[in-house]
């Protein structure tokens, strides 16, 4: 695991579920393993886990660098920073242990989302996922006998 001081984006809060890096990050920091392309087009979401002192939370890895990231930060919106800081007036000496997110990780990624709509379609769809195996199960089971 990888760690890296923290630079608030108060402004940028139209993105609430990402954590920003340089687009360097991706490809010498290897925390991801390999070098893809980071290209809008490349649709397979990079889920990082940021822990700091016991707190986590799950952003997605986006590049930027008109946010002038240095390769020993990370770039978080200022309600990120909240949660994960609780409320420290300047985070940005304080360093946080980055990691790539595993399956476990994603999961947790939707249900807890910051937008409700998203966090709300995870929850809801969950359950309907299991109900429906669930009848397959019984389906299936009253077919073969």
């Amino acid at each position: 695991a990888n760690t890296k001081y923290v630079k608030v984006f108060g402004y940028v809060e139209s993105n609430q579920d990402v954590a920003w890096f340089n687009s360097k990050q991706y490809k010498e920091d290897g925390l991801f393993g390999t070098k893809r392309s980071l290209d809008k087009n490349n649709k397979l979401l990079a889920i990082v886990r940021l822990e700091y002192k016991g707190r986590k939370i799950r952003r997605r890895y986006q590049t930027d660098n008109t946010l002038n990231l240095t390769n020993n930060q990370v770039g978080l919106t200022s309600e990120s920073a909240r949660i994960l800081f609780d409320d420290i007036p300047d985070v940005s000496n304080e360093v946080i242990t980055i990691s790539k997110g595993n399956i476990w990780d994603t999961i947790m990624f939707y249900w807890n989302h910051p937008f409700h709509a998203t966090r709300i379609s995870f929850k809801v769809g969950f359950p309907s996922l299991i109900i429906g195996i669930a009848a397959l199960i019984i389906g299936t089971i009253g077919i073969l006998k």
